[in-house]
């Protein structure tokens, strides 16, 4: 592959890079919006069938479904944004392939430029972050848990939590009446 086809994959690999993380940012505000929806029409139910005195079976399976439809939901939304930042990262080990062959990892050999002391064309982070791995599946693997990728998971951990929470205080709170 000649320099001008891998400069063109290069872009291309570019913009999907760009694609990828957006993808993973609007999914996850949209799996955000709807289990927190969830949970508050899941909570005002079960505590309006529980004010109105409703069978306790009613109210734990209302709890049930609500809850655990949530908390379902909590663990696709966490696997779909994971694959969304993998292919994100997986972009970014073809780029770094590509940034390479092109030797733009490189700086100019004649040291000209407002920045004489720096190594590469791309700023550090792009370099320090990649230089300890020796294939691109290790990178992926290493970096899943990290930036951004680490919210997401914490944000949808904290509410499956929170949903079991809720659920177990719903059944508690009716069979103890």
């Amino acid at each position: 592959m000649n320099n001008d086809h891998r400069f063109k994959l290069y872009l291309a690999m570019r913009s999907e890079h760009v694609e990828w993380i957006t993808r993973q940012s609007e999914h996850f505000s949209h799996y955000l919006t709807l289990v927190v929806a969830i949970l508050g029409l899941t909570t005002a139910a079960v505590y309006h069938l529980y004010e109105s005195k409703e069978c306790d079976l009613v109210v734990v399976a209302v709890a049930s479904v609500g809850f655990g439809a949530n908390i379902a939901l909590c663990c696709v939304a966490r696997r779909a944004c994971d694959r969304f930042y993998r292919r994100f990262l997986e972009a970014i080990t073809v780029m770094a392939k590509l940034e390479a062959s092109l030797e733009l990892e490189k700086r100019p050999s004649d040291g000209a430029g407002p920045f004489e002391d720096d190594k590469h064309w791309f700023p550090e982070r792009f370099w320090r972050d990649r230089r300890c791995h020796k294939t691109g599946e290790s990178f992926v693997k290493a970096r899943m848990t990290k930036g951004v990728n680490s919210r997401v998971r914490a944000a949808m951990t904290v509410l499956a939590i929170l949903n079991i929470l809720l659920f177990v205080g719903a059944i508690v709170v009716v069979y103890t009446r």
